[in-house]
């Protein structure tokens, strides 16, 4: 069994301690930042959702938007980096109406949020997250107006994040180990000092004395007691 110093020991016992003390931060910084983007993304989609559940008709069951013709002139007049995908269903989770920019595509109906929850999807091969608010009138659900938007950038940040913190965690270790091992030894010098000195007493200099430590603590004690 291969002795290992006493200095090395309070490295070891530092670290383990420290370690578990930056995991905890890490994973703290992680899941708060990446709460926040998605609660970002969410309200904006609720933002979009409340507001386009005040831009639909409802006649004889089905809904539709009563400013589509303005959303198609306004996709030829502007470019939108980030556009916002908006469906309508009707109660029973059937297609409605969409806004122009889906063209042939549609948002996956997701039954059983319903609007409790956001979550993420794919749309033609992109990651997109959908937000559905239920339309009420007469406090009675008519259908659902959906949301969503693309988050691929705020994925890719996410899992930035998360690889910066997993590649630093073992450097910070390595270099904490090295100040560990530094302070310890600094620590357990005066023992070390003690300890040369213990040896040097022989049994005709038993009167030598060792010198006593300039601080009040317990190798102050250990040297007057002995």
């Amino acid at each position: 069994m291969t002795a290992i110093s006493y200095r090395n020991r309070i490295a070891l016992l530092y670290i383990g301690a420290t370690a578990s003390l930056i995991l905890l931060v890490f994973a703290f910084i992680y899941l708060i930042i990446a709460a926040s983007i998605y609660h970002n993304i969410d309200r904006q989609l609720h933002s979009a959702c409340v507001k386009h559940t005040q831009e639909v008709v409802i006649e004889n069951g089905n809904i539709r938007f009563i400013n589509k013709s303005e959303w198609e002139e306004r996709e030829h007049l502007e470019a939108d980096v980030t556009p916002i995908f908006i469906e309508v269903r009707d109660k029973n989770g059937q297609l409605s109406d969409k806004s122009p920019n889906l063209k042939s595509e549609s948002l996956y109906f997701d039954y059983q949020t319903r609007g409790q929850k956001a979550y993420n999807t794919f749309l033609n091969n992109q990651q997109i997250r959908v937000k559905i608010l239920p339309i009420v009138r007469n406090n009675a659900i008519e259908g659902y107006v959906m949301a969503a938007l693309p988050i691929a950038g705020q994925l890719q940040t996410i899992s930035l994040l998360r690889t910066i913190l997993l590649l630093s965690f073992p450097f910070l270790l390595i270099v904490l180990y090295f100040i560990a091992r530094y302070l310890a030894g600094k620590s357990i010098q005066p023992v070390n000092i003690i300890t040369r000195m213990a040896s040097k007493i022989e049994r005709d200099s038993l009167n030598q004395r060792i010198p006593i430590p300039a601080y009040k603590d317990e190798l102050f004690e250990l040297v007057v007691r002995s």
